[in-house]
């Protein structure tokens, strides 16, 4: 794992995937999965956005993420993704989800695909157990993304495709600004 001075994004681009539907049977991802929720379960600390960056919504970088040592949950699930992203994990099986958490309170998580158990796990600055997404009752599903799309639940917690990547801004500016950090 990654010390927090030597905290480097690799982001590597992947061309031609489309997602659901690619396989990637026999792989085991679920070490780096594992360690890399606990690293920054375990190093980095929960706090908001007016006291970290005087704003009411700011979504760092996983550079600023480092630097300040803390974050709010979609800082978390933004350095995670790119972090299991930079360690090999496809991107196709990582997905940013916007969820209410207890039914009203806001809240970001990342999710990972485990094919072989055909079911979304979550990775949470809230619980730090990683969980399948139906053991996690206190989440309530809006929408998920990457840089693929943007999804709504259907029948699953990723179900209809409802637009590309760059309809949400946020997530445009955060890849831009993560492609152009050294």
């Amino acid at each position: 794992m990654r010390t927090t001075a030597s905290f480097k994004i690799v982001l590597i681009v992947t061309l031609g995937l489309t997602w659901p539907g690619v396989s990637h049977a026999g792989e085991n991802y679920w070490p780096r999965v594992k360690a890399v929720n606990a690293y920054f379960n375990s190093n980095y600390s929960v706090s908001d956005d007016l006291t970290l960056w005087a704003e009411e919504d700011h979504w760092a970088t996983p550079k600023e993420f480092a630097a300040k040592g803390a974050g709010d949950c979609e800082d978390f699930a933004i350095a995670k993704y790119f972090e299991l992203v930079a360690e090999n994990v496809p991107k196709e099986l990582l997905a940013l989800s916007y969820v209410t958490l207890n039914g009203n309170q806001a809240h970001m998580v990342l999710l990972y695909n485990d094919q072989a158990e055909e079911a979304w796990f979550v990775l949470d600055s809230y619980n730090p157990a990683v969980l399948p997404e139906s053991k996690r009752p206190d989440l309530d599903f809006i929408y998920s993304f990457n840089e693929l799309g943007v999804w709504v639940p259907d029948k699953k917690v990723i179900g209809k495709k409802v637009a590309e990547a760059n309809s949400l801004s946020k997530w445009q500016d955060i890849l831009k600004s993560v492609a152009t950090d050294d």
